[in-house]
């Protein structure tokens, strides 16, 4: 009986044994498709950061130059708005002093009326 049970132990380390080396091996391999596998996630993800930064990086210039036509458009507005205030000053000015001559005028080229 002692020795159908060393028998019995004997073939169940020896059984372990295969099942020990056969999942080392698989292990292994499974081990190579996971790292392939992470490899090429890695990869395809370096290439969307790398899309991404580039698209950033154009929307980035787009917007300094949207900043620089808002800035140069915000500065000929005050030269105009300086223009505009200049012009009609001048042109109050003017119509002031037109006024003036014309109501010099027209004392002048009133004809006195005699009630005789």
């Amino acid at each position: 009986m002692n020795y159908l049970l060393i028998q019995i132990v004997l073939c169940l380390l020896i059984a372990g044994l295969i099942g020990l080396v056969i999942g080392w091996f698989l292990r292994g391999m499974y081990k190579n498709k996971l790292l392939k596998k992470y490899d090429n996630t890695v990869d395809a993800l370096k290439e969307e950061l790398t899309d991404v930064k580039k698209r950033l990086m154009k929307a980035e210039i787009k917007n300094r130059g949207a900043q620089t036509i808002k800035e140069e458009a915000k500065v000929r507005l005050k030269e105009m708005e300086t223009n505009y205030s200049n012009k009609l000053e001048q042109l109050s000015k003017e119509l002031s002093i037109t006024k003036q001559q014309l109501a010099i005028v027209i004392q002048e080229t009133q004809i006195p009326h005699n009630p005789n």
